[in-house]
């Protein structure tokens, strides 16, 4: 929120109140769970200082009478996002454009200065991103191997591009979701661009403005041959960094439509508020979901214990859910944390096999497994779904009835 909010000090030209608004909107937003409370999501999070410090270190640089410390500074922090995550290698193109928005808002000799100390400031931070990519293409085959086998049609393309723009701005929504399923998001899209359109002719900080979108976009384009939803946190880290500018937007827009500066902070404070209730709600089903996991460890543990069948024994676990209200339960990770729960069990992961994987809506739900026969049982996880459209083909069993639940 800090991060964010220095941002729009600067690209505010030092107007506080609204940096200090566009903080609190992106600190309160309520899509952020998925990249502050998964473990395995919070890349997102530990980029965002290397993102905005490579906004705040140009700005810098432009500003200043010795732009040469800040420069330097900015190749080190824009190099070493790429420790955090690959989408840092749109971190240049990112100070690029704020370079471009800070020469726009000048003129004459300040207009090429801030031209030639952006490129500058750019130009050693792309040279190693672009060895990243080459060394990475040496080591891994493929940089876009991540892209692979998608197969997104330009119809399903399209369809996610106005998702992802969609949950820049709100949170996980059902009724949202059912909107955008049908295509009523559009008329939804439509009145934004109108309305930004609108609050362009009249802003006083139209650069600030084109700016908040061409990063949002910046930032977004590597997630977008990705999918997400808009009705659980699923996916939503993809947008953790774009929400940033999102927000910068939503305050500039406001600031530029609202007649008053006072009507402007209450409007802003009630959005805040609303996203500060909805965030509480989407967080403690991540701390429900964490119980789970932990109950799940030591349940598996107990009677792994209790039921040995000794060594070259196979163990089948019948009731292994997925998510509860979108967030993650145990993925991949129930396997690592049942040999750091129970190191005894670590030798024998190769016998381990998860059978199902369905939601959870309530962790109360109970879930009805019976044993049919020596080698035969059933599962219903009624009023739960598997995920799974059909059954999984193994070499250890086979499903010989399947429904979705």
């Amino acid at each position: 929120g800090s991060l964010a909010e220095n941002v729009g000090n600067s690209i505010t030209k030092g107007n506080r109140v609204l940096g200090l608004l566009t903080g609190a909107l992106f600190l309160a937003f309520a899509g952020h769970t998925e990249a502050v409370s998964w473990i395995a999501g919070v890349a997102d999070t530990v980029l965002m200082p290397f993102a905005i410090g490579g906004l705040l270190l140009p700005d810098r640089a432009l500003r200043s009478s010795r732009p040469l410390m800040p420069i330097v500074l900015g190749w080190i922090v824009l190099a070493a996002g790429i420790m955090s995550k690959e989408t840092s290698v749109m971190l240049p193109v990112l100070a690029a454009a704020y370079g471009a928005a800070y020469a726009m808002s000048v003129t004459g000799d300040d207009r090429r200065r801030a031209f030639a100390r952006t490129a500058a400031f750019i130009v050693v931070p792309a040279i190693v991103v672009l060895g990243y990519l080459v060394l990475r293409t040496m080591l891994l085959v493929d940089t876009t191997g991540a892209y692979a086998g998608l197969g997104l049609s330009w119809g399903t393309f399209s369809n996610y591009v106005r998702a992802f723009v969609l949950r820049i701005f709100f949170p996980p929504w059902g009724r949202l979701a059912i909107a955008w399923s049908h295509g009523h998001d559009l008329w939804l899209l439509g009145a934004g661009l109108v309305v930004l359109a609108i609050a362009w002719r009249s802003s006083r900080y139209r650069v600030a403005l084109l700016f908040a979108v061409a990063a949002a976009g910046i930032m977004l384009a590597p997630a977008l041959p990705l999918t997400i939803s808009l009705s659980t946190t699923e996916t939503e880290r993809a947008v953790y960094i774009p929400t940033a500018f999102g927000a910068l937007l939503l305050v500039l827009t406001f600031d530029a439509l609202l007649p008053r500066p006072s009507l402007r902070n209450v409007v802003t404070g009630l959005l805040i508020a609303a996203h500060a209730v909805v965030l509480q709600r989407f967080t403690n089903n991540w701390r429900e979901a964490g119980d789970l996991f932990a109950q799940l460890i030591e349940s598996f543990a107990v009677a792994a214990r209790a039921n040995d069948p000794g060594p070259g024994g196979h163990f089948f676990i019948l009731n292994l859910p997925d998510n509860l209200r979108g967030a993650y339960i145990f993925r991949r990770g129930f396997y690592i944390a049942l040999a750091l729960h129970s190191p005894e069990l670590r030798a024998r992961q190769a016998f381990i096999t998860g059978i199902s994987s369905h939601t959870v809506f309530d962790k109360r739900d109970s879930i009805a497994a019976t044993q049919e026969g020596p080698m035969s049982f059933s599962l219903d996880v009624t009023p739960n779904i598997f995920l799974q459209t059909a059954p999984p083909a193994t070499p250890f069993y086979e499903f010989q009835e399947w429904t979705p639940r």
